[in-house]
């Protein structure tokens, strides 16, 4: 009977994970590694199939697949410490920059879905304005707006239908996402952070529910400081910091993946994954997160 080699592959590829997530955490890796991997998929892709063409079977197979995962790995681990001056390949056009806003008139709750893209995303709340939403914009390819309300309540879809792909090895993405909320407004989120830096301060808004998908990078999320609803959280690739205003209670259900869950000084764990404040149930102001850890590290910090 044939017996078949154990391919090196992926096991080698999970050990590179490992490492970055060493290196990164030692500061060795400057900065978030994830938006710079993710920007080499088509690197990635032709290692895949080359291994799967040349290591299917037998030793040598075994012996072709461990020197790709290695190579492969390599090749990241050099990226990402010696940052060369690469070319940016843009795929997306020209960068363009637009603003966005739509008046606030009599809205008092509304259902905004925004899709970032890579770069730099920031979210908070406007200041004495009579816009619902308004922002300004660096991106490439198409940029979709569409916004439109009956009564005191409104809808609001952003997003980019045609994002840039591309390899920036020597810097940060040129695209900015600067998107503003009127803290008057009740909202439900749907936010897909997509790749890079995004802060989101939710603290000076209201909430009633929504979701979070963390995308690939980095996503630092202050939470609001009142309200009781419900919100799930996909923290996808990378490091999610979520900081939690002492006014807030919380309770936290975890679904582990391979990464981490940290749950803080406040947090206590209820057992099966399930982490609350003291008093959560009979606060006034509380928070449920569903949260999906996937692979990277998801954080509970104090704030004021």
């Amino acid at each position: 009977m044939y017996n078949r080699s154990p391919r090196l592959f992926w096991p080698i590829v999970l050990i590179g994970v490992g490492i970055i997530f060493l290196l990164n955490n030692m500061g060795i890796i400057v900065g978030s590694p994830w938006p710079v991997i993710w920007r080499m998929w088509p690197v990635l892709l032709i290692a895949l199939g080359v291994e799967i063409l040349l290591g299917r079977q037998g030793s040598a197979g075994a012996i072709v697949s461990g020197v790709i995962g290695l190579a492969l790995v390599g090749f990241v681990l050099w990226i990402l410490i010696a940052r060369p001056p690469l070319p940016n390949f843009s795929f997306g056009g020209a960068l363009e920059t637009r603003t966005i806003e739509y008046p606030l008139k009599d809205i008092r709750s509304a259902s905004v879905s925004i899709g970032f893209t890579t770069g730099s995303n920031q979210l908070d709340a406007l200041s004495d304005s009579d816009k619902l939403i308004a922002g300004t914009i660096n991106h490439y390819g198409t940029l979709n707006f569409d916004a439109s309300d009956s009564g005191s309540q409104a809808s609001v879809r952003l997003n980019n239908s045609s994002a840039s792909f591309g390899f920036n090895f020597g810097g940060d993405s040129e695209e900015r996402w600067n998107i503003s909320l009127n803290p008057k407004v009740a909202y439900d989120l749907t936010l897909d952070m997509g790749v890079g830096q995004s802060t989101v301060d939710l603290s000076k808004l209201t909430v009633t529910g929504g979701r979070i998908n963390a995308g690939v990078g980095t996503t630092d999320l202050r939470l609001p400081a009142t309200g009781r609803f419900s919100m799930s959280i996909d923290g996808g690739i990378g490091t999610v910091r979520l900081r939690l205003p002492g006014s807030m209670a919380l309770r936290v259900e975890v679904d582990t993946g391979i990464g981490t869950f940290n749950s803080g000084s406040r947090l206590n764990s209820r057992g099966d994954n399930v982490y609350e404040t003291a008093g959560f149930s009979n606060a006034d102001n509380a928070i449920t997160l569903r949260v999906k850890v996937g692979i990277g590290t998801i954080s509970v910090i104090d704030s004021e």
